[in-house]
């Protein structure tokens, strides 16, 4: 194989006989005298020993890839329960909008919209859209027919995601509602004032999470007092629940969020979701568990109710 090269004078290219390494000789191109270099290491044995990264890479992140994907559906089951921040960050979104809403109404909004005959028309969901970056939105929405309309229905796959809790099926239905009855923050049509919350804004609950209700996001209706037993994740269509383990976030009506955990006690529960019961709840008190039912003395039997 002949020897490939440069002249050194002139940088012409060259070429000689394997044979003819060390010798000198005359460049053809400016004719000055120059030694012919040693043959170089041949291209295959140079690939050869090249290292072949490309090839340690795939073997190194295909099994890992592999086992990533095999692992998958097992991280994602276990991830959702455990993610409530993002259900805060929603709620905290809510209460400002709500907070934005009484700037401008003095009041905050009612639980819902009824027409003269008393008929639930239009959630607080939807009169909030203004306040949550959706104003496009609640132009489209028609207040002249209910939110089951055939116009307002046509709306009920696009609901904001602020009112979706992340670990809940993409679906129209939201995960987020307000207590109805006569004592709490949204007695019904009537709307709020802030003075009319004379248990305190830190002692009063606004918006809890009922994830597991089924209330479309533009249906008004929301969690009845009446039919709650105060239990969290207890009853899915009557009580403040989550897909969140072991609790459920609430915020407050100074804007402060708490996850609560299902061993809240039921009788605070209801104190702090009543706006003006004249009861100021212990928070440090709020997961004692209750006493147990006292022992009957020496002599005595337990009385048969």
């Amino acid at each position: 194989m002949p020897i490939e090269f440069r002249c050194p004078h002139c940088g012409a290219q060259a070429s000689a006989a394997d044979s003819s390494a060390g010798e000198a000789g005359v460049c053809s191109g400016c004719g000055k005298t120059l030694t012919i270099p040693p043959r170089g290491p041949d291209t295959n044995d140079r690939a050869a020993k090249r290292t072949n990264w490309p090839t340690i890479l795939i073997a190194v992140l295909v099994p890992v890839a592999l086992l990533v994907l095999l692992l998958f559906p097992a991280v994602n089951s276990v991830r959702g329960p455990t993610r409530p921040g993002r259900c805060i960050t929603n709620l905290s979104q809510i209460s400002n909008a709500m907070f934005c809403y009484e700037l401008d109404h003095n009041s905050f909004p009612p639980a819902y919209v009824a027409d003269k005959n008393g008929r639930r028309m239009h959630s607080w969901r939807v009169l909030l859209l203004p306040y949550l970056d959706c104003k496009d939105l609640y132009k489209e929405y028609h207040f002249d027919e209910p939110w089951d309309g055939p116009h307002n229905r046509a709306l009920a796959d696009r609901m904001p995601e602020v009112y979706c809790c992340p670990d809940a099926p993409s679906t129209s239905v939201t995960s987020y509602a307000v207590v109805v009855g006569p004592n709490t923050v949204f007695p019904g049509a009537k709307a709020v004032r802030m003075n009319e919350i004379t248990d305190g804004l830190s002692n009063t609950i606004l918006v809890v999470e009922s994830a597991k209700a089924g209330i479309n996001w533009l249906e008004p209706r929301d969690l009845n007092e009446d039919r709650m037993r105060f239990k969290i994740n207890g009853d899915p269509n009557t009580e403040i629940g989550s897909f969140h383990l072991h609790g459920a976030n609430i915020v407050f009506c100074d804007g402060a969020s708490v996850f609560f955990q299902d061993s809240i006690n039921a009788e605070a529960l209801k104190d702090l979701i009543e706006r003006n019961d004249g009861h100021r709840v212990d928070m440090g008190q709020l997961f004692q568990p209750s006493p147990p039912a006292p022992l009957p003395r020496a002599g005595e039997g337990r009385k048969l109710p």
